[in-house]
């Protein structure tokens, strides 16, 4: 126990936001360089060289030539894939089968109702399955 104290408070503290990010041509960037008017903007890498990195400015039609000591604060996209409607079909698919099964689940309406017309429990689970 004692050892793995002093393993711990002996390594380095390192978070994800100090990582340095590999740049590649083609990666978009959010960036900041004060000297070229960028404050947080949104751009692609086009080119890398010893000190420079040419950006395209979202929206923009030319090119920015930024030296890297310009560079201020950059942050590098990562993509992730999206799986909203993943998650909304399965949880479209399973409200209907609990739904069906309260539905069938409950028992056909009496004959001579007063109010509305008297529906099975089978009709009652597809009118809440098509909704």
């Amino acid at each position: 126990m004692l050892i793995s104290l002093v393993i711990l408070f002996a390594s380095p503290i390192t978070g994800a936001g100090q990582d340095v990010p590999m740049l590649e041509v083609g990666q978009r960037v959010r960036m900041t360089a004060a000297a070229h008017d960028l404050t947080r903007a949104v751009a692609t890498i086009q080119a890398l060289t010893n000190g420079v990195i040419v950006v395209e400015p979202l929206g923009a039609e030319t090119v920015l030539r930024i030296p890297r000591s310009d560079v201020t604060a950059l942050d590098v996209s990562v993509a992730r894939r999206s799986r909203s409607g993943t998650g909304a079909a399965i949880g479209m698919v399973t409200g209907a089968v609990v739904g069906l099964g309260i539905a069938l689940g409950l028992e056909d309406d009496p004959p001579n109702q007063l109010i509305g017309p008297s529906f099975s429990a089978g009709e009652k689970g597809v009118i809440v399955v098509l909704g």
